[in-house]
């Protein structure tokens, strides 16, 4: 629900923004090297340079972001924000001057290094998940619909590992 309220909010503000600021609210980004440029890094993400840019960021940060929410769990905001202030710190410091930079593309990207890090040290993706418990839940899908629940995100406290093993080599 958060990421979909998240998105929810760029999206107005970007139509009060091209609607009815004529897209005004875009010198509010990122000033490289500029004292009022700072300003724009936590605005970054909520500002874009039109429907277009706003379209091609949202399923990444839906994508990504989901990802971020299940293995992050309460710490998903935190993460975020540090995030943004990190990348929007590297852009305000190596970006050409006389720019301004505005979208979520850096806490997209953000988060695709994140993931991407911690999938290599965890050798998973997502917290809680291993391939073997994913081919088991397919195994039980097959076995008993009704009775299971496909998800790639845990096993429920119910399940037993051993047991479903068991039955796929017999």
């Amino acid at each position: 629900m958060y990421l979909l309220d998240l998105v929810l909010i760029a999206w107005v503000i970007e139509a009060v923004d091209q609607f009815l600021l004529g897209g005004s609210l875009d010198r509010f980004g990122i000033h490289p090297r500029s004292l009022n440029g700072l300003l724009g890094i936590p605005l970054m993400p909520w500002l874009h340079g039109g429907f277009a840019h706003l379209s091609s960021n949202t399923l990444p940060f839906l994508t990504l972001g989901y990802i971020m929410l299940k293995s992050e769990g309460r710490r998903f905001f935190y993460s975020s924000a540090i995030i943004i202030l990190l990348g929007g710190l590297g852009t305000w410091l190596i970006a050409g001057k006389g720019e301004v930079h505005v979208g979520a593309s850096g806490l997209i990207y953000g988060y695709f290094g994140y993931v991407m890090t911690r999938a290599i040290i965890e050798k998973r993706l997502v917290a809680n998940w291993h391939p073997r418990s994913a081919i088991l839940r397919w195994h039980d899908l097959r076995r008993s619909p009704a009775k299971s629940t496909p998800s790639f995100m845990g096993r429920p406290p119910h399940r037993n590992a051993s047991r479903h093993l068991a039955r796929t080599k017999t």
